[in-house]
């Protein structure tokens, strides 16, 4: 077995290395994923499609990431892997060029100037999800899924796996839920209360269209969000906390429309996450985020506050073999 020593950086790592190559660097194993810049340039096995996938929409909402045509790369592979699927890329008015993406999806403008500035791109969020799942609606969709446009899926069963995992997993009688909402792992925290990842959302029709409900608030901007339970424009928080974290907002504003009264409690937070989610690991769609990070495990393994839910995490909440006590802090 060789042993291959790779200097930092790590762009010094080549297709060349060998199934039996271990890569140390300092005092860290790496692995690799090749994920190809522009995917029409190499071979996807790309499954058959499936019926039920017909009844799907995917909302790529946001900005267009230019670097590399990040954004337009991924619709086209979007367009190969999922050919059944509706397609929507819903983005600003502010955009330019967008005339190529109408060969492959839905292009959905919106007033950028309209948006009232709020907190921590919170009104700018809403407001673009909610046109694209109002929008998925009108064309027929029964599931959608709002992802970014700086994220990718790679893994061609991923909207099977979506689909499948609702099916398998219904919501509590009474949710006021038609399915479970599906997230993934990626900056879901377990020890966040409500801190289910705003990325990456998939469910029926009606329960998206709950959850990215449009409702913005009114009043200036700020980088970090109100600093009291009374948010711009004098329109309430549901779960206020300090930093403002989006996320949380958007869940708390949820789960208060469907009969939850909010504690702010750890409990209270894993009973949603049993009741009314489903946590899916990001490797599972094969996503990928070349933003912020090159790494795959951003937030590490050494601050408890910053650890993810993963699957099975979520499976033992579900199965009730991971349990907090209702006064845990």
């Amino acid at each position: 077995m060789s042993f291959a020593k790779i200097p930092w950086p790590v762009w010094a790592v080549s297709r060349r290395s060998k199934n039996r190559d271990w890569i140390r660097i300092g005092h860290d194993f790496l692995t690799i994923n090749f994920r190809p810049v522009n995917p029409s340039r190499e071979p996807y096995l790309f499954p058959s499609p499936t019926d039920n996938e017909i009844d799907v929409a995917v909302v790529v909402q946001g900005p267009i990431m230019r670097q590399f045509d990040f954004t337009f790369n991924t619709v086209k592979l979007y367009r190969a892997m999922f050919p059944s699927a509706r397609i929507i890329l819903s983005t600003w008015d502010t955009e330019g060029n967008l005339g190529r993406f109408e060969e492959l999806c839905e292009v959905l403008t919106s007033i950028k100037a309209s948006v009232p500035l709020g907190p921590a791109n919170y009104n700018l969020q809403m407001a673009s999800a909610s046109a694209g799942v109002l929008r998925a609606q009108e064309l027929g969709a029964e599931f959608v899924l709002r992802t970014r446009t700086d994220q990718r899926m790679c893994d061609p069963f991923a909207l099977k796996a979506l689909i499948s995992n609702l099916l398998a997993f219904p919501p509590s009688e009474k949710s006021r839920q038609k399915f479970r909402l599906a997230t993934l792992s990626l900056n879901t925290f377990l020890y966040r209360p409500y801190g289910i990842s705003d990325m990456f959302t998939f469910g029926h029709v009606e329960d998206m269209l709950a959850y990215w409900n449009g409702n913005v608030f009114q009043g200036p901007e700020s980088s970090e969000g109100p600093e009291s339970s009374e948010g711009p424009g004098g329109m309430p928080l549901e779960y206020p906390v300090a930093p403002f974290f989006p996320e949380v907002e958007i869940n708390s504003r949820f789960l208060k429309s469907r009969g939850e009264q909010l504690d702010g409690s750890v409990y209270h937070y894993w009973k949603t996450l049993k009741e009314r989610f489903i946590v899916i690991d990001s490797e599972a769609v094969g996503l990928f985020w070349p933003k912020y990070s090159t790494l795959e495990n951003r937030w590490g393994n050494k601050d408890m506050h910053l650890e993810q839910v993963s699957y099975s995490k979520w499976l033992s909440i579900f199965l009730g073999q991971l349990t907090c006590a209702k006064d845990w802090e």
